[in-house]
Formats: C-alpha cells, structure tokens, sequence
C-alpha cells in the first residue's frame, strides 16, 4: 500500500503572518487538524491544533497577536507519494513527528497522519510508538473485537456442538493475539483483564465443550462488550499512544 492511497487531500495553507486566531477558526471551518504555512506562496512550515494549545492558549499568549510564523514548525518533512505506509510509519517514528506532508514531482498533494496509517496497518503501531507505557492503540484491537463478534454471531447460530468447536478455535486465536500484546504493553491494565478472561472462558470451554456454551453466551457478550468500550474511550482520548496530551478536547476524530 503506498502513501498516495491514504493520504488526505487537499492541503490548506495560509500565510506565515496570519495570526493563530484567524488559523484556529479556518482549521475549526474546515474540519481539519493542521495547515501548511507559507512565506510568498511557499511552503515553509506547518501549525496544528496541539501547536497552538501548547505555545499560545498554555502559556497565555493572545492568539490575536501571535502570527503563525511564530510556532509553525519547520522545516517541511515530506514524503514521496509512490513510497510505502511503512516507509511512512519508520519516518513518522525517526522525526518522532505525527503527519508527513506528500509529495509528487516536487509539489505537494496531501498529508498523511499517524491515524491513516493505523487505521489501515495497525501492526505499524509498534514502530511509530516504541515505548511501552501506554495503553494500545484501539485500531490494534479491532481485529480481536472482530473475532470476537464472529464467536457471539456463532453461538447464536450455529447447534451447540458446532459453537463449541468453532468458538474454541477462535478464542484460542484471540488468547494468542492478546498474549502478545499484553507482553509489549505492559501496563495496559485493560487488556491484561480482558486477556484474563478470555483465558478463563477457553479453558472452561475446552474442559467441558458443550456444556460450557451457556456460561460462554454469556461470557461472550461481556467480553465484547468490554473491548468495545475500551475501544471507543481510546479513540476519543486524547492520551493513549495515538498522540500526546492536549489540554482541551479535540473537536475533531482525525489527528
């Protein structure tokens, strides 16, 4: 998958000696979360949401006041556009950066952010955010909620005896996922309850099988339940290892 097929587009830029003000009600218009800046038509930096809330609104500055050109960042960190989401994600983790603007013949046609390439490879987590102190990334966990539904979706359908088997394949899969997880994250106390009791409804199962389908039906729902909240909270936080904190609320889902 290249860069060109999750970027975003288009690119809004406005001019180095707009002030923050006049920026945060273009950004706020136009429902995105960062702009390019120029300097005579060129594009010299960028500013976004958290750029603003750490060096203007947190330190009592006037934001009527302060031009853009005063905390853009810069200079530019681009990416070719036929490069790869992984090629992405490693700049992404060596800049310790969230968005890379894209390019194409030397012009630049998009932006693509830590949260397109997550939610299309969530596996690159792990590259992007090497620090195991924070809880997952929710796109990691989707697949396991998938699995998840796939079981409850089971044994509301399928006999007993062909629950049984299936569900013990598939929890078997998600204990193993969740495993590994768990080991690279540490203190992420909500997966580690979770994993517990995945662990406690395959054993369950695979001592009593069919009898265990009652008490799963149950189980399964809970546990479904449980990683969906967990999911939901950690998509609209904004302290997981989707980026640092702010000290307002985002009004936007998109990085």
């Amino acid at each position: 998958m290249k860069v060109k097929d999750v970027m975003s587009t288009p690119i809004i830029t406005e001019d180095g000696n707009t002030t923050v003000d006049l920026a945060a009600s273009i950004l706020d218009a136009m429902g995105v979360g960062s702009l390019v800046v120029t300097e005579e038509g060129v594009p010299v930096g960028i500013i976004t949401e958290r750029d603003m809330a750490l060096k203007v609104l947190s330190k009592n500055r006037s934001a009527g006041e302060v031009k853009l050109k005063e905390i853009m960042t810069s200079p530019l960190i681009m990416i070719d556009a036929d490069a790869s989401v992984d090629d992405a994600g490693k700049l992404m983790a060596e800049k310790k950066i969230r968005r890379l603007l894209v390019r194409d013949d030397g012009e630049i046609i998009g932006i693509v952010t830590v949260r397109d390439l997550l939610t299309r490879k969530p596996e690159l987590v792990e590259r992007i955010y090497p620090t195991v102190s924070t809880p997952a990334s929710p796109y990691r966990l989707e697949s396991i909620e998938n699995s998840l539904r796939s079981c409850v979706y089971i044994l509301k359908n399928e006999t007993e005896e062909v629950a049984a088997e299936k569900c013990k394949k598939i929890l078997s899969e998600v204990e193993e996922e969740l495993s590994g997880l768990v080991s690279y994250y540490e203190k992420d106390t909500e997966l580690k309850d979770i994993l517990s009791k995945v662990e406690k409804s395959y054993n369950n199962l695979k001592e009593k099988g069919v009898e265990a389908i009652a008490d799963l039906k149950k189980e399964a729902d809970a546990l479904l339940s449980d990683l969906r909240h967990v999911i939901r909270w950690r998509k609209i936080s904004p302290s997981t290892t989707l980026g640092g904190e702010l000290p307002y609320k985002s009004r936007r889902s998109r990085l």
